[in-house]
């Protein structure tokens, strides 16, 4: 989030999270941040005093690999809206149909994984098995009060070798797995992608993980 401050030769920028971990991180690398850079843990749906404190107060929001993880959408955009200046904008980009989303709900209908993933819903992007996700979101969007200047969808991705997807998961999991299991586990997600059809073995004799997704693009602005 950026605040331009009037009168000022410089700018402010607030950093936010949900995640309390990954903000203390960011902090650590950038101390201080010469007064003008603020880390701060915040839920952008249930943070409503964070909100409230900051209305119509920022010139620019960006979400990068963020809005997907939020399930309450409408109050999200709503929030995020009520804090930039009339004439401001958001960029965003936002994960559908992701093939990591695909795997794990594949292991959550498992007796095995079932307890521990039962609710991995919550933390998904809730466009992903949706026909028509730009729909969605633009009519969202609209709603909401926001004027679109632009909204692309993009096939994205990358291959990684499947020795590394256990502890892909495992990290990228909101959900914790019991360290006694993260052996099994990952030895789970091993044989699921290779069920679902999600890797292959290259000409190195490597075999590699299909990590793909459709990206969302858009850049919307507050009109008042």
């Amino acid at each position: 989030m950026w605040n331009r401050q009037r009168n000022a030769r410089c700018s402010s920028t607030r950093v936010t999270s949900i995640n309390e971990g990954s903000y203390r991180d960011r902090q650590g690398e950038y101390p201080g941040g010469g007064g003008k850079l603020r880390f701060e843990n915040v839920d952008i749906v249930h943070g409503k005093n964070f909100v409230d404190a900051h209305l119509k107060y920022f010139d620019h929001i960006f979400s990068f690999s963020c809005l997907h993880f939020v399930r309450e959408q409408g109050t999200a955009l709503q929030h995020i809206r009520e804090m930039l200046r009339p004439g401001g904008d958001f960029s965003f980009f936002c994960v559908n149909s992701n093939s990591f989303f695909k795997v794990v709900a594949h292991l959550a209908q498992s007796e095995s994984w079932r307890l521990h993933i039962a609710h991995y819903e919550n933390f998904m992007s809730p466009y992903q098995f949706s026909q028509n996700p730009m729909d969605e979101l633009e009519d969202l969007l609209i709603k909401t009060g926001f004027q679109i200047r632009s909204l692309t969808i993009e096939p994205r991705g990358v291959e990684m070798p499947l020795s590394y997807c256990p502890g892909h998961f495992i990290a990228h999991l909101r959900m914790e797995i019991p360290a006694d299991l993260h052996h099994e586990f990952g030895l789970s997600v091993l044989e699921t992608i290779r069920e679902l059809n999600l890797s292959r073995l290259a000409e190195d004799n490597v075999e590699y993980y299909d990590d793909y997704f459709d990206g969302i693009f858009g850049h919307v602005i507050r009109p008042n």
